[in-house]
């Protein structure tokens, strides 16, 4: 059996490979579409003979990718309202006059970039960037400055650039030791010089398979995983905020309401407001209802505002503990040193993501196994990280949300001494000293760890606060290892192994 044929299905991330053998041939089709990826094997008629997941019409009224059945490609990648029934663009066929018909008819404040990915067959977020840096020098040009035929010319051709074999050599972005982006082709819109690759394998064996990292993958997974988790909370925060309404509007509301019902019968049929002087008042009217109709549309605003004064803040306050509990999460990923320690948080996120059903169940599982279950005598339970200090004292570090939660309400005593980088996610760190003033170079130490394991460990000298461990409590209803603490004292750090 060899390779016949190869071929791309338009600009679309889905890859055929023919095999043939005598007179019979197999095509192997991969789609890559984020979740949404499958294996599909046919015949040569494309007859689907299998596939890594087995889509039926109940999931998907489009196609089904079951054997037995004719193989249906993607659908093909629409505009967006306005031309919702419209294709999208396609970069070799479509010219640049096809363009420039599409971006006058958006809001003049549409970024470029959205307009590219939205108008565009196969532009990514990233090749939207790229493309609208290298045209007008910046990444935030909006269509509204953006109507000149020239310059419409040279999206397209840049475009259709970045699709050929020829389109330069793949890059990486780096921003410190971090990781911040990579592109089959070169990318300057970071303003830093990108490491170039002599081909994709090897950007992806550099960014993937680190030799000198072999956990970098597994980090980077779970990194995602977070980072997903986390762009969720936030537009739960900016959702919530939305919502909140001050005092003095939600009591406008309701004294609107009340003075379109005392004034209704003054209203006469499509007046837009209403002017009450002796309150200094213009209340809007909706031209289309009657004035009850009117005070029974601000009255249920009202109430609307009201219950959401009353729910809402207790809801964002959660929200906001949720996004704190998945940064503390991304501290630990990138710090993780072992394949343990990153499982510990990874397993975290998957009990953060579950439902509640789920994690009932989970809970119900892993009691049923424990009854009666004889000691383990594998590998030892992940652990907080234990260094000892020059003195002989020894200082825990967490090393995973509940670690932080039990090194501080489990393994401390109250008189120990409790260590966080102030205001920033970190590890819980504890310095026994079971109420004995440390030495000064101790402290140094436990603080110097401290800022260490924290978001600013690249930073130049971190706050740290420290207090005793009765000082500090539980948030009520929160994640394992958010709390509050009094008493503190605050030390600045330098970040550096300890």
């Amino acid at each position: 059996m060899h390779v016949c044929a190869r071929s791309q299905l338009g600009v679309d991330r889905v890859l055929q490979v023919t095999f043939e053998r005598g007179d019979d041939s197999v095509t192997l089709i991969g789609e890559v579409m984020g979740r949404y990826s499958n294996v599909i094997l046919t015949d040569a008629s494309m007859v689907v003979l299998g596939a890594l997941k087995h889509i039926h019409a109940g999931e998907n009224r489009v196609r089904v990718t079951l054997p037995r059945h004719p193989y249906v490609p993607p659908p093909q990648p629409m505009q967006p309202s306005p031309q919702q029934e419209r294709p999208k663009l396609d970069p070799f066929g479509s010219i640049a006059g096809d363009l420039a018909s599409v971006l006058p008819r958006l809001a003049p404040s549409t970024p470029l970039c959205k307009a590219l990915v939205d108008h565009v067959d196969g532009v990514s977020p990233v090749l939207a960037r790229e493309v609208t840096f290298l045209v007008t020098g910046t990444i935030t040009a909006t269509t509204g400055e953006h109507h000149d035929l020239a310059a419409i010319t040279a999206t397209m051709r840049l475009i259709r650039d970045r699709f050929s074999p020829q389109r330069g050599q793949p890059c990486a972005i780096r921003q410190g030791e971090r990781l911040a982006d990579y592109a089959a082709f070169p990318l300057h819109y970071y303003g830093v010089e990108p490491a170039l690759y002599p081909d994709i394998a090897a950007l992806l064996d550099d960014v993937f398979a680190t030799p000198a990292n072999p956990m970098a993958g597994q980090k980077g997974q779970v990194a995602g995983a977070i980072e997903a988790a986390r762009k969720i909370a936030r537009r739960k925060i900016a959702s919530l905020e939305a919502a909140l309404v001050d005092e003095p509007k939600i009591a406008a509301l309701r004294t609107h309401g009340e003075m379109v019902l005392a004034y209704q019968h003054g209203i006469a049929p499509g007046q837009p407001t209403l002017s009450v002087p002796e309150l200094d008042l213009e209340i809007p009217l909706d031209v289309a209802l009657t004035p009850v109709e009117n005070a029974q549309r601000l009255f249920k605003q009202y109430a609307k505002a009201r219950d959401a004064a009353a729910i809402v803040p207790g809801l964002l306050e959660g929200a906001r503990h949720e996004l704190e509990y998945l940064d503390q999460l991304a501290v630990h990923a990138e710090l993780a040193g072992d394949p343990q320690s990153l499982a510990a948080v990874r397993s975290e996120l998957r009990e953060f993501s579950a439902s509640p059903e789920e994690l009932a169940r989970q809970t119900r599982k892993q009691e049923k196994q424990s009854r009666g279950a004889k000691p383990q005598h594998g590998k030892p339970a992940v652990s907080p990280l234990r260094v000892r200090a020059a003195d002989g004292t020894e200082i825990l570090v967490g090393r995973s949300a509940k670690q932080n939660d039990a090194v501080t309400f489990r393994m401390a005593g109250p008189r120990d001494i409790w260590f966080h980088a102030r205001q920033i996610p970190g590890a819980h760190v504890i310095l026994r000293v079971g109420g004995r003033p440390p030495a000064p170079d101790t402290l140094l130490q436990a603080a110097t760890l401290a800022a260490m394991h924290s978001q600013a460990r690249s930073s130049t000298t971190v706050p740290v606060d420290y207090t005793e461990v009765r000082h500090v409590r539980r948030i009520k209803g929160a994640r394992p290892g958010l709390v509050h603490y009094s008493g503190e004292t605050t030390i600045n750090v330098r970040p550096q192994p300890a």
